[in-house]
């Protein structure tokens, strides 16, 4: 998630740079979007004997309002799944511009969340591994294949992305 948060930066700084007639709400969209920082804490505790126990804490900023929800779809791009919001537009140009950003071999998509704060993301990456190992280029064809640029894409200079051809091998072996 650090890596998400670190890019969502880089991104509000381009967009506010090369975008001149934002919005009040994509001013405030923003200035307010954020990764929620996740962390997972473990603790071992020595009981008497031999026996331990192991004790888990996931610690994160407190949410107001509903459960998290999808915000963008999950990881669909086609034009018949696009976010009908300035949020969901705001975070299907972000999508793109990871996409760029990593050289066409990762992106960030299926984010959920409430209101500006992002409580989950999913990365596609062909060139390492991130959690559960994701060689996994379908995500990354599917995107150039579908994805239809938004007026925001083009206005950050992003233009409509050629087939995608994986570079190299996948990280890791299928017999591994």
């Amino acid at each position: 998630m650090v890596h998400a948060a670190c890019l969502l930066d880089q991104f509000t700084r381009v967009v506010r740079f090369r975008v001149r007639n934002l919005s009040a709400e994509e001013h405030l969209l923003l200035s307010r979007l954020h990764v929620v920082e996740n962390l997972v804490l473990r603790q071992r505790l020595d009981s008497e004997g031999t026996a331990q126990s192991i004790r888990w804490y996931n610690l994160r900023e407190t949410l107001d309002g509903a459960v998290p929800k999808y915000i963008t779809s999950d990881c669909e791009f086609a034009p018949r799944h696009r976010a009908d919001t300035s949020l969901g537009r705001l975070l299907e140009c972000f999508t793109h511009w990871t996409y760029e950003y990593h050289g066409r071999q990762a992106l960030l998509c299926g984010f959920r969340g409430v209101e500006w704060a992002i409580t989950d993301v999913t990365i596609m990456d062909n060139t390492r591994d991130w959690f559960l190992q994701n060689p996994y280029t379908g995500g990354l064809q599917l995107f150039a294949s579908t994805h239809v640029c938004g007026p925001m894409c083009g206005v950050i200079g992003l233009t409509q992305q050629p087939p995608y051809y994986p570079v190299g091998p996948p990280p890791i072996q299928p017999e591994n």
